[in-house]
């Protein structure tokens, strides 16, 4: 009879072993198939809300942009206008004004903020521009200055100091 019980408790020892193990598996199974327990708080979520904003920010600067250009274009009419500048003058220009170089000798005063499209390539610091050239400043505050009486036309914003 110490023998049917040693074996009733052997049984019950490898039942409770084979269900520890079941268990232990199962957990080890549902911690795989989601590896980070709030990914899918970050997948529908997070991101969702992430992409709105971003995409909200992208929609208000896109606006200005337009506004911006679209102010700029009406300052002239959407037309050329005649700029003279004499020796040693600088000209600042606006976000995304064209200028045409007519005559004269200036150089770009800051490093790749002017587009010489008719050559296709950015002018960098003291790279002289180059007479009949149509011209295209990349960002605010691009400028050029003159080392003689220049004459240019532009379409947007300009300031002469």
């Amino acid at each position: 009879m110490n023998m049917k019980k040693k074996q009733t408790q052997i049984l019950a020892i490898i039942v409770a072993a084979v269900i520890l193990v079941a268990a232990l598996v199962f957990h080890l199974v549902r911690i795989n198939s989601d590896p980070l327990v709030s990914l899918s708080y970050l997948n529908n979520t997070v991101q969702p809300e992430l992409e709105k904003e971003f995409s909200n920010q992208l929609d208000v600067k896109a606006d200005e942009l337009q506004k911006s250009f679209a102010a700029a274009v009406n300052n002239n009419n959407g037309s050329y206008k005649s700029v003279k500048i004499e020796k040693e003058q600088k000209v600042t220009f606006g976000s995304d004004s064209e200028f045409v170089f007519v005559s004269g000798n200036a150089t770009a005063s800051k490093d790749r903020s002017i587009c010489d499209v008719t050559d296709g390539k950015t002018l960098g610091k003291g790279d002289t521009l180059a007479a009949n050239h149509l011209f295209i400043a990349l960002a605010d505050g691009a400028s050029i200055k003159s080392s003689t009486e220049t004459v240019f036309m532009v379409r947007g914003v300009c300031t002469v100091s």
